[in-house]
Parts: C-alpha cells; structure tokens; sequence
C-alpha cells in the first residue's frame, strides 16, 4: 500500500495537478472535499478485507469503465498489456449496459459485467443525481454482486472520487487508481500521472507500471474479423476508394462541445 504524502509540497503538487491535468476549480474541489468526508463515514459500517498482497500475481482482475464507447476504445492498449502481464488471472471488464459485446472475441477480457451507473446515464446534474431514480436499485444490485466475487485487484484510470469511492464498494482487496483528484483514502495504491504522457491511453498504462508490469505501447490488440474486412473492403470499393489508399478516420461527435469539429470546419 502505497503511503498517503500529507506534507505541504504533497499538498501543492497534487494542487497543480488538480488544475493542469483536470482544469479543477475550487468550487469542484470542495464539493469532491464534501463528498469524500460523507462516503467516508460508510467506512466503518461495511466491512473491509485484507489488502492483497502486491507480490502474489492476481487470480482474479476487475476494471472499471463504465462510460462511452469512445472510452472503450482507448481502453485497448490497457486491456492487451494487462492480458499479457497477467495471463493466468481471469479479467472482469465493468462496462455500460449496451456495450458488452464491443470485445467479445478480442481476448482481452474473460467477462463483460454491465452496470447502469446513474451519474453516468445523463448530463443534467439533477437527473444524474436524482436520489428517486431507478438506476441507484439496479447499480446497488451490482455492487452488492461485485462484493460477493472477491476480486483480487481492481482498476480505474478516472481521476475521479467517484470512481475512487466505487472500487473501494466493489470490495477488492487491492484497488489502484489515482487519488490526487480526491478519493485517495478508498485506494491501497495511489498513484500520480506521469505529466509527460497525458494522454487517456497513457493514464491507464501507467497503472499498470504501478503494478510491476512494463506495457508496450505499440500493442494495440484490436482484432478484426474475416467478416469485418470483408465488410470494410466492399463498402469503400462502393466509394471508390483503393485498397492502398491511406485512409484517416474523424469522429464527428462528442458528449462535450468544446470536444466537437463542428460544422463550419467540416464544411
């Protein structure tokens, strides 16, 4: 377990990473501080297990992404590098209901869990915290059969106290995450992000370093299908495009706006 730095050059470290990486104002920064102190308080009604031991390799692997296809994606290299460290240990994927079957036949993970995570189904605040809606039953219902596997270990790449705190419900006996975005009491391993890579690819791998395992970031590990190609060569042979052609894809959408092309730039 990896020490908490309560000195002052902890403190500001962690400060500045709070505004560089994630552009955190204090009004967010006390209201994580509110949160964090109330889930704490649960701390002591629900019994903990043995932290495990950082030596023995895992039997069992649970990680938690429970957003956006796109953040699916960028979980790849993670999940190919983690299936390469830990080839023996059985990897349990906590993915959004609906997106379960993006790695089937991939290899990468042994089990899709879906969850209904209610911050996580709506942008306005009041409906993603709303305390009457249905989604709080069903994501209970999750975590309580989260808890009963026992997993070994368990990751987030979030920065996030949410996050933080539902690894630490999941009842996994070591759980690794980052904690400088608060949360980090919930975590046996608290890591700091590696500023030169900042990339979310790269936050994720960097967990894994954490861990003992030194990951190939050239490993990209998504595999297509027969039928896939197939589909892939017939539809741009319909537009006219050769099969030596370098082809660059660009994704038109985005849940944020300051993320979207826009229109005027496509057009």
């Amino acid at each position: 377990m990896q020490p908490r730095d309560n000195n002052s050059n902890g403190a500001l470290g962690e400060a500045l990473l709070r505004a560089d990486l994630l552009h955190m104002t204090r009004r967010r920064w006390r209201f994580v501080r509110v949160f964090e102190a109330v889930a704490r308080l649960l701390k002591p009604l629900i019994p903990s297990r043995p932290v495990s031991s950082a030596v023995e390799p895992p039997a069992t692997i649970l990680v938690v992404e429970y957003w956006n296809l796109g953040d699916l994606a960028i979980l790849v290299p993670f999940l190919t590098n983690l299936r390469r460290a830990f080839p023996s240990a059985k990897i349990s994927l906590l993915v959004k209901a609906g997106l379960e079957s993006l790695f089937e036949g991939q290899g990468i993970a042994d089990e899709f869990i879906p969850v209904r995570v209610p911050w996580a189904q709506h942008f306005r605040r009041w409906r993603k915290y709303n305390p009457f809606s249905f989604d709080w039953i069903s994501f209970a219902r999750t975590i309580c059969v989260l808890r009963k596997r026992d997993f070994d270990w368990a990751f987030s790449g979030r920065m996030d106290v949410r996050d933080n705190f539902l690894l630490w419900l999941t009842g996994a006996r070591r759980r690794i995450g980052y904690g400088f975005a608060g949360g980090g009491t919930f975590l046996t391993d608290r890591v700091l992000p590696d500023l030169t890579r900042p990339h979310r690819s790269d936050t994720w791998l960097h967990l894994l370093e954490t861990a003992g395992a030194s990951p190939h970031r050239s490993e990209i590990g998504f595999r297509l299908d027969d039928s896939d190609l197939s589909f892939a060569r017939s539809c741009l042979g319909s537009l006219g495009v050769p099969p030596n052609a370098l082809l660059i894809g660009v994704h038109p959408g985005a849940r944020i706006l300051t993320r979207r092309w826009g229109e005027d730039r496509f057009a």
